[in-house]
């Protein structure tokens, strides 16, 4: 199983959050161009929630990779209490998009699950995989490789 990783980072501050959602947001471009909105929204979010729900200054870990040629991954996590997830999922399933309805909490949640085509959780409730198929997307091996050093270059150089 071919895994070529396109980020990996850690970080635990409010200014790395900025960076991390810049690269994430030009790597989503890069593969899925115009149709990468929603899929970047969703990422911003799982990696919001890994923020605001990990304990305060617990590192957040972001990881995107592209597998057997054909699938984007993105695992986000920390270190945080985490949340019952078979409860909270079953809770989902009977929310509506009505937005009368649906709670300010989970709605990241709802976006995931509907933008990607596999959403899975460890039984923590800390980390979350978040799956996609590129078969049609726009891909060059050689050019996300040359893309992802190019933002850590730059964003080397704002630190």
């Amino acid at each position: 199983m071919p895994v070529e990783m396109l980020y990996q980072g850690t970080f635990n501050n409010t200014s790395d959050l900025t960076s991390v959602r810049a690269t994430m947001s030009a790597i989503v471009s890069e593969i899925f161009e115009e149709r990468g909105g929603l899929i970047d929204i969703a990422i911003n979010e799982a990696i919001q929630n890994a923020v605001q729900y990990g304990e305060y200054g617990t590192e957040v870990n972001v990881k995107a990779a592209i597998v057997n040629n054909y699938r984007f991954v993105v695992r986000v996590g920390n270190r945080g209490p985490g949340f019952d997830v078979k409860n909270y999922l079953q809770r989902a399933k009977q929310q509506s998009w009505d937005e009368e309805e649906l709670e300010e909490s989970g709605r990241g949640i709802m976006i995931m699950h509907s933008v990607f085509d596999s959403v899975v959780y460890n039984k923590q409730g800390t980390e979350i995989l978040l799956m996609k198929e590129i078969s049609d997307a726009v891909y060059s091996s050689s050019q996300m490789v040359q893309l992802v050093h190019m933002l850590e270059d730059a964003s080397s150089k704002l630190s």
